[in-house]
């Protein structure tokens, strides 16, 4: 038993230059780590609350709310605690909030503390992180090297297509094919869209920001780019789409920018399944909002084997939200964010959710992300199917994906199958 002795807290900054919580946990053995929180571009209406005070100046003081949780709430919950007791640590940061979605301590110091209590518990049983996180769970299965998927582009800030991420998947389950492929196709598409008399910039996330004027034209040159590295869609790989559909829900319809006038839920379901038929797409990601249960129903009916319905927001990355929703048939798939849900073994049984439904499980990035790998343990240890930690590009997206690298060398088949 190694027993935490201090917990501390200061801010930082994330991947997007907004001011973030980092929380540091001190152990016996002198053992001293750190994380910090994530953020999305947008906030759920199901997922931890961000504690913040977003108007303070200079922008670091935005950090202060966070700050005082750590001292005054979290630091007397934990000091004397078995680092190596994730679930008891959670269960302990869940108490001292006492409600829903961390809205007293914060779900940015819940996830930073979480996360720093796992890395602490792992050197303290000297396993890797992604092993003692295994055990840590309420039993996903054996670990598996997921597959890793690109944000190949996304939709420019004030373009048609903004908050639309368009992704690739390989089909190559070898972590280091895979990640060729990525490589390779974000090249290619650089290369058409620079044909094309497009400015090439990086997007947030570490793929391409683009404005197309539409998903069409942005999903074709992408199957263009791919075939120009000798990929054959449906083959080598297939596409993804995360349409962020509450973002654009309106009384009179999804008002999608790339919509010449609102359209209704089944309107909009038959222009999903045009793009079935006539792309490799097989990933649609929140393709309407969480309320919209019925156009999530019909459209998942209609693309069983065929393409994965996935939900984001829908599920906020909730073990409980995921098994209502599967059972009613709303979708196949769910993406997995640990900031989302608050803790790590929250997270855990969210994917352990999936497994028992047998459905795709995605442990997914932030728009606003760290230096930090844990994500990639994450999915290592709780069996996902996909790693989807942006493009490749950027090192806050790279140290993901290097991550898994170093990862599927020390693996064996006794461990599990690939993605």
């Amino acid at each position: 038993m190694r027993l935490i002795r201090e917990v501390g807290a200061r801010a930082v900054f994330d991947s997007n230059g907004i001011p973030a919580i980092e929380v540091e946990i001190v152990a016996d053995g002198g053992i001293r780590v750190a994380e910090s929180a994530p953020r999305g571009s947008t906030t759920g209406e199901f997922e931890a609350y961000v504690l913040e005070d977003a108007t303070a100046l200079p922008t670091l003081a935005a950090v202060a709310p966070a700050l005082t949780s750590v001292l005054d709430l979290v630091r007397p919950a934990l000091i004397g605690r078995d680092v190596c007791d994730q679930r008891a640590v959670d269960t302990a940061l869940r108490e001292v909030d006492g409600g829903a979605y961390f809205r007293r301590i914060g779900g940015n110091v819940a996830v930073a503390t979480s996360m720093a209590v796992a890395q602490a518990g792992a050197l303290a049983s000297g396993r890797a992180l992604y092993r003692h996180l295994a055990e840590s769970g309420s039993g996903p299965g054996p670990v598996r090297l997921p597959v890793p998927m690109f944000n190949i582009a996304d939709g420019a800030v004030g373009s048609n297509t903004v908050y639309t991420e368009f992704l690739l998947l390989p089909t190559a389950t070898e972590p280091a094919v895979a990640l060729d492929q990525g490589v390779r196709v974000r090249a290619a598409l650089a290369a058409r869209l620079t044909g094309k008399g497009h400015r090439c910039s990086d997007s947030t996330q570490g793929g391409w920001s683009v404005d197309l004027g539409g998903c069409e034209a942005t999903m074709e040159l992408i199957v263009a780019a791919a075939e120009d590295c000798g990929l054959v869609g449906g083959q080598d790989f297939h596409l993804g789409l995360d349409l962020s559909g509450a973002e654009f829900a309106t009384p009179a319809g999804y008002a999608f920018p790339w919509l010449e006038e609102p359209l209704s839920a089944a309107d909009l379901t038959r222009r999903y399944l045009d793009w079935v038929d006539r792309y490799p797409l097989t990933f649609l990601e929140d393709a309407f909002e969480p309320a919209d249960e019925a156009a999530w129903h019909g459209l998942r009916a209609r693309l069983v084997n065929r393409a994965a319905v996935v939900g984001d927001d829908l599920f906020a990355s909730d073990a409980e939200r995921i098994d209502r929703g599967v059972r009613a048939g709303l979708a196949d798939g769910a993406l997995i964010k640990p900031n989302q849900v608050g803790t790590v073994t929250q997270a855990l049984d969210a994917l352990d959710a999936g497994a028992r439904h047998g459905i795709t499980t995605v442990v997914s990035q932030r728009s606003g992300e760290t230096a930090s790998a844990f994500i990639t343990h994450l999915a290592v240890a709780g069996g996902a199917t996909w790693l989807k930690a942006g493009g490749p590009a950027r090192m806050d997206r790279i140290a993901k994906f290097n991550e898994l690298l170093r990862i599927a060398e020390e693996f064996t088949p006794a461990d599990g199958s690939h993605g």
